[in-house]
């Protein structure tokens, strides 16, 4: 039977944390207003983490095209698949946890890039762009043979993107945050299964499905704020982290419930 409580959103999410006993509302709730939480809460975290990677982008754009036009650049074309610059030694420019190295004697390598927040290594074959918790991106420029551009038109051309791509940075995050905590809700209610069986509470799968949405949001929280403040975490770390707070809740929320029930339904 479901109760006439109808808390909102953010009462929910405060809730979900902080109140065990709430998630016996939530039972009683329909599957519809779960998975409307699950959706709002991904594009909300989606949003968040979007938008941050997006003027993080925007920022390096910034920087990026200043020292292109800088005095500090020297003269470059991209022709015939080589790019080509006049310097007598490599240039590196740290900055932030990034660093740019421009290299046409072969005195760096995509190891001098490993370990910064932002990497980028370019030579007169190659481009290597490195960030932490990402694979590393190479660029053969021989596969740019029919595109030829020097320090101007390369300035012109990012400013012209960089709004569309922020866009579109932000449009994929959101996209791709909505698949996978429809993924991880999934993955979580085959674990409340296990843990449902192993207490012996008796809930149906439709009931676990709807506490293991709620479950997703401390670890979801957590993750977000660590990459709101630049503190790196390896995908192994993500998924001990979601983990080990998703089982707990849900021992503990089971734990509540089945405490809370009238023994002849025990």
């Amino acid at each position: 039977m479901e109760t006439n409580y109808r808390p909102n959103f953010f009462v929910k999410l405060w809730k979900s944390i902080v109140d065990f006993r709430f998630y016996s509302i939530i039972t009683q709730q329909s599957l519809g207003k779960a998975f409307s939480y699950l959706i709002i809460f991904s594009i909300l975290i989606g949003v968040i983490s979007g938008g941050l990677i997006a003027w993080r982008y925007g920022i390096l754009m910034k920087d990026t095209v200043r020292f292109i036009q800088s005095e500090e650049m020297p003269p470059f074309e991209l022709r015939d698949g080589e790019f080509v610059i006049d310097i007598d030694e490599p240039i590196v420019v740290e900055d932030s946890g990034m660093i740019m190295i421009v290299d046409n004697q072969q005195q760096y390598s995509y190891n001098d890039i490993v370990g910064y927040l932002q990497g980028i290594l370019i030579t007169e074959k190659y481009m290597i762009v490195s960030r932490i918790g990402s694979q590393p991106v190479t660029l053969n420029f021989k596969d740019l043979n029919s595109l030829s551009f020097n320090n101007n038109s390369l300035a012109g051309f990012l400013n012209d993107i960089s709004q569309i791509v922020s866009i579109i940075i932000l449009l994929l995050v959101i996209i791709g945050t909505l698949l996978l905590k429809l993924f991880q809700s999934l993955m979580v209610s085959i674990a409340g299964l296990i843990i449902n069986s192993v207490l012996r509470t008796k809930m149906a799968y439709e009931t676990l499905y709807k506490i293991g949405i709620y479950t997703l949001t401390l670890p979801s929280t957590i993750i977000l704020l660590c990459s709101v403040f630049n503190i790196y975490l390896t995908s192994m770390m993500k998924v001990l982290i979601y983990s080990f707070l998703v089982c707990i809740y849900m021992v503990k929320v089971l734990n509540t419930i089945k405490q809370d029930m009238p023994d002849s339904l025990q």
